[in-house]
Protein backbone atom coordinates (compact mmCIF):
# COMPACT_ATOMS: atom_id res chain seq x y z
CA UNK A 1 0.00 0.00 0.00
CA UNK A 2 3.04 2.25 0.49
CA UNK A 3 4.06 1.59 -3.25
CA UNK A 4 0.48 2.19 -4.29
CA UNK A 5 0.36 6.07 -2.48
CA UNK A 6 3.80 6.82 -3.14
CA UNK A 7 3.16 5.95 -7.11
CA UNK A 8 -0.05 8.66 -6.60
CA UNK A 9 1.83 11.33 -4.99
CA UNK A 10 4.76 11.31 -7.59
CA UNK A 11 1.81 11.36 -9.99
CA UNK A 12 0.05 14.15 -8.82
CA UNK A 13 3.48 15.95 -8.06
CA UNK A 14 4.72 15.79 -11.99
CA UNK A 15 1.17 16.83 -13.17
CA UNK A 16 0.82 19.85 -10.66
CA UNK A 17 4.89 21.44 -11.03
CA UNK A 18 5.87 22.23 -14.10
CA UNK A 19 9.47 20.87 -15.13
CA UNK A 20 11.93 21.75 -17.33
CA UNK A 21 10.45 23.10 -20.99
CA UNK A 22 7.40 23.46 -19.52
CA UNK A 23 8.46 26.76 -17.61
CA UNK A 24 9.02 28.53 -21.05
CA UNK A 25 6.45 30.62 -22.11
CA UNK A 26 4.09 29.34 -24.59
CA UNK A 27 4.57 32.20 -27.05
CA UNK A 28 6.70 35.03 -28.31
CA UNK A 29 6.18 38.20 -30.45
CA UNK A 30 8.36 39.47 -33.48
CA UNK A 31 7.54 42.97 -34.76
CA UNK A 32 8.90 43.81 -38.93
CA UNK A 33 8.94 46.55 -40.11
CA UNK A 34 9.33 47.26 -44.36
CA UNK A 35 10.26 50.64 -46.07
CA UNK A 36 9.18 51.01 -48.94
CA UNK A 37 10.77 52.26 -52.42
CA UNK A 38 10.06 56.01 -52.25
CA UNK A 39 11.78 58.19 -54.81
CA UNK A 40 11.73 62.03 -53.93
CA UNK A 41 13.81 64.57 -55.15
CA UNK A 42 13.77 68.91 -54.45
CA UNK A 43 16.23 71.17 -55.99
CA UNK A 44 17.38 74.39 -54.12
CA UNK A 45 16.24 76.74 -56.53
CA UNK A 46 13.51 77.03 -59.27
CA UNK A 47 14.82 80.19 -61.00
CA UNK A 48 17.19 81.43 -62.51
CA UNK A 49 17.97 84.65 -64.63
CA UNK A 50 21.11 84.94 -67.03
CA UNK A 51 20.29 88.72 -67.60
CA UNK A 52 20.79 90.15 -70.95
CA UNK A 53 23.28 87.98 -72.73
CA UNK A 54 25.49 88.73 -76.24
CA UNK A 55 25.87 86.61 -79.34
CA UNK A 56 28.10 84.35 -79.37
CA UNK A 57 28.37 84.08 -75.34
CA UNK A 58 28.33 81.24 -73.22
CA UNK A 59 27.61 82.46 -69.90
CA UNK A 60 27.48 79.91 -66.83
CA UNK A 61 25.29 79.42 -63.64
CA UNK A 62 28.51 78.01 -61.58
CA UNK A 63 28.97 74.31 -61.26
CA UNK A 64 27.02 74.44 -57.91
CA UNK A 65 24.62 77.01 -58.85
CA UNK A 66 22.20 74.20 -57.63
CA UNK A 67 21.73 71.56 -55.37
CA UNK A 68 19.74 68.21 -55.74
CA UNK A 69 18.56 66.60 -52.42
CA UNK A 70 17.48 63.37 -52.22
CA UNK A 71 14.76 63.08 -50.00
CA UNK A 72 13.51 59.31 -50.89
CA UNK A 73 14.97 56.00 -49.45
CA UNK A 74 16.81 54.59 -52.28
CA UNK A 75 19.80 55.66 -54.23
CA UNK A 76 18.81 57.88 -57.59
CA UNK A 77 20.39 58.90 -60.25
CA UNK A 78 18.76 62.27 -61.94
CA UNK A 79 19.00 63.41 -66.01
CA UNK A 80 17.80 66.54 -67.41
CA UNK A 81 15.82 67.74 -69.69
CA UNK A 82 14.39 70.95 -71.16
CA UNK A 83 11.58 72.60 -73.46
CA UNK A 84 11.50 74.75 -76.52
CA UNK A 85 12.86 78.34 -76.16
CA UNK A 86 9.31 80.65 -75.72
CA UNK A 87 9.03 84.32 -75.59
CA UNK A 88 8.28 85.92 -72.07
CA UNK A 89 8.03 89.63 -74.41
CA UNK A 90 7.27 89.94 -77.87
CA UNK A 91 6.81 87.51 -80.21
CA UNK A 92 10.31 86.11 -81.54
CA UNK A 93 11.26 82.97 -80.50
CA UNK A 94 14.99 81.36 -80.41
CA UNK A 95 15.15 77.71 -81.68
CA UNK A 96 16.70 75.20 -79.38
CA UNK A 97 18.93 73.01 -80.84
CA UNK A 98 22.55 72.61 -82.16
CA UNK A 99 25.15 74.64 -83.49
CA UNK A 100 24.71 77.73 -82.25
CA UNK A 101 23.15 79.82 -85.17
CA UNK A 102 20.92 82.58 -86.01
CA UNK A 103 18.14 83.09 -83.20
CA UNK A 104 19.25 79.47 -81.91
CA UNK A 105 20.72 78.76 -78.90
CA UNK A 106 20.89 75.84 -76.17
CA UNK A 107 22.30 74.42 -72.61
CA UNK A 108 24.53 72.46 -71.60
CA UNK A 109 24.83 71.14 -67.68
CA UNK A 110 27.48 70.10 -65.28
CA UNK A 111 27.28 67.76 -62.88
CA UNK A 112 29.22 70.30 -60.45
CA UNK A 113 32.73 69.82 -61.81
CA UNK A 114 32.33 73.29 -63.89
CA UNK A 115 32.75 71.37 -67.14
CA UNK A 116 29.33 71.84 -68.81
CA UNK A 117 29.77 68.55 -70.69
CA UNK A 118 26.37 67.00 -70.73
CA UNK A 119 24.10 68.58 -73.46
CA UNK A 120 20.62 68.90 -72.03
CA UNK A 121 18.49 67.74 -75.03
CA UNK A 122 14.94 69.23 -75.39
CA UNK A 123 13.16 66.22 -76.23
CA UNK A 124 14.98 63.12 -74.56
CA UNK A 125 16.59 63.18 -70.84
CA UNK A 126 20.04 63.00 -70.92
CA UNK A 127 22.15 61.75 -67.93
CA UNK A 128 23.59 63.97 -65.40
CA UNK A 129 24.23 62.36 -62.22
CA UNK A 130 25.25 58.87 -61.62
CA UNK A 131 24.01 58.47 -58.21
CA UNK A 132 22.97 60.76 -54.94
CA UNK A 133 22.62 58.58 -51.79
CA UNK A 134 19.24 58.17 -50.22
CA UNK A 135 17.95 59.83 -46.83
CA UNK A 136 19.48 63.49 -47.68
CA UNK A 137 22.28 62.72 -50.10
CA UNK A 138 23.01 65.37 -52.13
CA UNK A 139 24.75 66.59 -55.59
CA UNK A 140 25.71 70.14 -57.08
CA UNK A 141 25.12 71.10 -60.79
CA UNK A 142 25.35 74.16 -63.12
CA UNK A 143 24.02 75.06 -66.51
CA UNK A 144 25.61 76.79 -69.21
CA UNK A 145 23.86 79.02 -72.08
CA UNK A 146 25.12 78.63 -75.25
CA UNK A 147 23.49 81.96 -77.01
CA UNK A 148 22.62 82.49 -80.55
CA UNK A 149 25.58 83.74 -83.29
CA UNK A 150 23.06 86.38 -83.88
CA UNK A 151 19.64 87.83 -82.98
CA UNK A 152 16.91 89.59 -85.03
CA UNK A 153 15.00 90.65 -82.12
CA UNK A 154 15.47 91.41 -78.62
CA UNK A 155 12.40 88.93 -77.08
CA UNK A 156 13.80 87.50 -73.60
CA UNK A 157 13.76 84.02 -73.96
CA UNK A 158 13.06 80.98 -71.42
CA UNK A 159 13.24 77.45 -70.99
CA UNK A 160 12.63 75.52 -68.48
CA UNK A 161 14.78 72.37 -67.51
CA UNK A 162 13.48 69.56 -65.60
CA UNK A 163 15.69 67.27 -63.48
CA UNK A 164 14.00 63.85 -62.76
CA UNK A 165 14.93 60.84 -60.61
CA UNK A 166 14.98 57.11 -60.73
CA UNK A 167 16.71 54.50 -58.70
CA UNK A 168 19.86 52.88 -59.47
Amino acid sequence: MKKTLLAILLAVALTVIPVGSALALPSQDVTITATPTYISISNSQGLYGFGVVAASDTPVTGGTAFTITNDGTVAVKIQVVCTDWSPTTGTGTWTYGTPVAENTAFLNASDGDETYDVYVDNTTPTDLIASIAADGGTADWGLQLNTPSSFTHGDKQQTTVTVSASQV
